[in-house]
């Protein structure tokens, strides 16, 4: 019985050392491409009537040197079409967390856990019902490997000494000090040990099996990434509209931490412009460039030139409506600046007060635009 369970504890360790090794392998690949790719894979549920105008989801998602799983609330309007079932897409990677550089990241709901590179964020989309929260958990690449390796570090050690137990035999030397034993086959003369001589030397067949193992996950992992995967099914949303809406949404999130810095050294209050926050923030004036629009961001051999630039047509992308506003007179609703419309009726992406964005729908932004066109101030997101 004893023996029978012992084999079966070291059938369960080889696997689980295994699969910690190919878990190692995949997960430095995936380190290295985050910084060139963004891959999803999504689960999504059928709508359903008490859900509203959202749509739920779970998913893995990897960019910029970490991953994130957990449950999401979604806006239908981003997403006309929405195929129950596994969906996975890839596109470009932004370089960098989004999420990380949000100000007032806490504004944006409860997060519960921020160490070593972990975030635990939880918070309400603006037009999810309530009890509709979206729950993530972000963890760094690098803390992964780390965990991955040990079972493996474990396995080499106890490999090598196999080996090393094995050439001692085929030697004749003394298995536990190495002392050659050809003069005294009895009993070890530097440490007492008595050999035993086995009826089957050690096989090293597991080596050769872990090692084939890897080799193989290792080819397969490498081709998959060199080059974007597309999967046959329904996909994700691709194309490089979509690369460049998630693009411009970063670039809104950067203004509004430039925002929140500016108005904590202006006790609250908000700058009158655009150009008023390219002058007093460390900002490049790319960020005011929607990737999917004909813009080009502003130049010139000062900054005060390149300033100038932005309230001339071609090199701003957005609407800034923070004009007048402070700490004091905004609300989590309450918007800063959105996209310009590249066609009527679009969609657009909208930085609101508390630092988030969101992918609007066309009824929205039409509701938003009229505000800020009719001198309402502050300008708010319409209740659904």
């Amino acid at each position: 019985m004893a023996a029978a369970m012992y084999r079966l504890f070291r059938c369960l360790f080889k696997g689980l050392t295994a699969l910690s090794l190919l878990l190692f392998v995949a997960a430095a690949i995936m380190w290295v491409r985050s910084y060139w790719y963004s891959d999803l894979l999504s689960y999504r549920w059928p709508p359903d009537a008490t859900d509203g105008n959202m749509r739920q989801s779970v998913s893995l998602y990897s960019d910029a040197a970490r991953f994130s799983f957990g449950r999401t609330w979604t806006d239908a309007s981003q997403f006309p079409v929405w195929p129950p079932g596994f969906v996975y897409d890839t596109a470009p990677s932004l370089g960098y967390d989004p999420i990380l550089y949000t100000p007032n990241r806490a504004a944006l709901g409860n997060v519960g856990w921020y160490h070593f590179g972990i975030l635990i964020w939880q918070f309400q989309p603006p037009l999810a019902p309530t009890g509709k929260i979206n729950s993530l958990v972000y963890i760094p690449y690098w803390l992964t490997i780390a965990f991955a390796i040990l079972p493996g570090m474990q396995a080499f050690i106890k490999l090598r000494r196999r080996r090393q137990r094995v050439y001692r035999m085929s030697q004749g030397l003394c298995l536990t000090c190495g002392y050659d034993l050809r003069a005294s086959p009895d009993r070890c003369p530097e440490c007492g040990t008595v050999p035993r001589t086995p009826a089957k030397p050690p096989r090293r067949r597991t080596l050769l099996k872990i090692a084939s193992l890897i080799s193989l996950a290792s080819l397969l992992v490498v081709g998959w990434t060199l080059r974007p995967l597309h999967v046959g099914g329904p996909v994700y949303n691709s194309g490089n509209f979509v690369a460049n809406r998630v693009k411009s949404a970063a670039n809104l999130r950067s203004i509004g931490q430039a925002i929140y810095l500016y108005s904590n050294d202006h006790k609250g209050d908000y700058p009158d412009s655009f150009q008023t926050l390219l002058l007093n923030e460390d900002i490049t004036s790319g960020i005011f460039v929607n990737p999917n629009s004909n813009d080009i961001a502003a130049e010139g051999p000062t900054r005060q030139a390149v300033a100038n630039q932005l309230a001339i047509p071609g090199h701003c992308s957005y609407v800034y409506v923070g004009c007048g506003l402070n700490d004091g007179t905004v609300t989590p609703d309450t918007v800063l600046t959105y996209e310009k419309l590249l066609h009527p009726g679009d969609s657009a992406n909208v930085l609101f007060a508390n630092g988030h964005v969101d992918y609007v729908d066309a009824a929205h932004i039409a509701k938003i635009i009229a505000q800020a066109n009719s001198g309402t101030f502050p300008v708010k997101l319409p209740s659904p």
